[in-house]
């Protein structure tokens, strides 16, 4: 059993006072994490329980996000209307460390990027069905809230290959 408490600014967590109490954990090396949208998440060091033990005093400090834990985008299609469930790829690198995913924007075309490390980031949004040209964004700084990926009409051309021979 875990018994703690998760505080924010705002005292608003499960239960009275942010109050938690985890039942049925099994034995072993175990921690504890809290969060919500729009704060950083907060965890425990590796805590040992033992069977049929009881952890008690734990608590979990929860801290706003800032501007700079963030960046916010919105992608368009080429008419300039939103593109919903977008894909989205990302991009980092810094001091010999790097990360990539990839995820769909919201029913809006939004999304928006915790950042597990401060750093430039650089995006990549496409069209699902694939209809319109991507859109790039590179070296986007930590806070950028307004960034707007508007992807473009697909050009098509046709190749016609003839034997030099003749």
């Amino acid at each position: 059993t875990l018994l703690g408490n998760a505080l924010n600014n705002s005292l608003s967590a499960e239960g009275e006072n942010g109050f938690f109490l985890l039942e049925e954990v099994p034995a072993g090396a175990v921690r504890v994490w809290a969060g919500q949208e729009e704060w950083l998440w907060s965890s425990t060091e590796r805590l040992e329980l033992a069977p049929g033990g009881q952890v008690n005093g734990i608590e979990l400090v929860l801290e706003p996000l800032a501007p700079e834990d963030t960046i916010r985008l919105v992608v368009l299609d080429p008419a300039g209307a939103p593109l919903p469930r977008a894909e989205v790829q990302y991009h980092y690198e810094l001091h010999g460390q790097s990360g990539t995913g990839d995820t769909r924007a919201d029913e809006n075309g939004r999304f928006k990027q915790f950042l597990d490390v401060r750093a430039s980031y650089s995006f990549l949004a496409s069209d699902p069905e694939k209809r319109y040209r991507p859109a790039a964004a590179h070296d986007v700084p930590p806070g950028t809230h307004d960034l707007v990926l508007q992807l473009g009409v697909k050009r098509t051309f046709r190749l016609r290959v003839e034997d030099c021979k003749e």
